[in-house]
């Protein structure tokens, strides 16, 4: 589904977060409610070129933004 909006996920947004993290699911959900105003964002979205549009692909958002291109996508854990 890439392309169609960049989707935000449950992480905050911290740019070194990755150099500690473990490398088996890396997740950075505990600290969502540290007071970091920001949320990692994945993927691409259509208002991105296509060279950006990868799944891999990070980026942040303010948590409180309305956007066109951003969404979220519904799933449960079992």
């Amino acid at each position: 589904m890439t392309g169609n909006v960049g989707e935000f996920v449950q992480d905050a947004f911290d740019d070194g977060f990755y150099r500690f993290s473990p490398v088996d699911n890396p997740n950075n959900a505990k600290h969502s409610d540290s007071g970091l105003s920001h949320k990692s964002v994945r993927g691409g979205s259509f208002s991105y070129d296509a060279d950006e549009s990868e799944n891999f692909r990070r980026d942040f958002a303010s948590q409180s933004i309305i956007m066109s291109d951003m969404g979220l996508r519904l799933a449960k854990d079992h």
